[in-house]
């Protein structure tokens, strides 16, 4: 089966670079001169200067994506999808997690029966608050009651980063299955 110039096909095999008419999607620059069919195909969508060299698209550790206008049909109640051009790259491998990200969530705080001959006068990691009996320091909280806050170090964070913000791994399950390479002479595709 002959290709079309500027087809973009995902080889199986290890090692396909030196195989005639086929370059690896790698973003690399060619010659105009040298690929004048491949640079009329694809011009400068994936980089160039328009007058020396271009650039192939870099797939490479990325998954292609096909463009479009994004408008969803009528009487659908989906989200619009985005438009995208061919060539726009988007998406990034990792994405900063922050406290913004972080749902709305609880902590308990945990407390023990008084004992006397265990209690400190200093708290340290190891305990927990405790109150001497008949020193009522707890209570329901009524609908008319406003509650406090607590102060942001009586309960710490749950883990601890340094720095604060941890980056997600954002890569979708995957198969290796080796590379992207594009056609840089095959058959001219016509234009309509």
């Amino acid at each position: 089966m002959d290709a079309f110039t500027g087809e973009i096909r995902l080889f199986p095999y290890y090692n396909y670079s030196g195989v005639e008419n086929w370059c690896q999607c790698d973003g690399r620059q060619l010659s105009i001169r040298q690929y004048q069919e491949l640079a009329t195909v694809i011009g400068d969508l994936y980089g160039g200067d328009r007058i020396n060299y271009f650039n192939v698209p870099d797939l490479r550790g990325a998954a292609a994506m096909g463009a479009g206008i994004g408008i969803m049909p009528v009487g659908t109640s989906q989200q619009p999808l985005t438009p995208r051009t061919v060539g726009q790259k988007v998406g990034a491998r990792t994405s900063d997690v922050t406290q913004n990200y972080m749902p709305a969530h609880t902590h308990i705080v945990n407390a023990a029966t008084y004992t006397n001959s265990q209690n400190v006068d200093v708290p340290t990691v190891e305990t927990v608050p405790s109150s001497p009996f008949g020193v009522k320091v707890y209570g329901p909280l009524n609908a008319s009651d406003t509650a406090a806050a607590m102060g942001l170090a009586t309960i710490g964070l749950s883990g601890s980063a340094s720095p604060a913000v941890i980056p997600l791994n954002n890569m979708q399950p995957c198969l290796q299955i080796y590379q992207y390479y594009i056609c840089l002479r095959g058959v001219y595709p016509l234009r309509s």
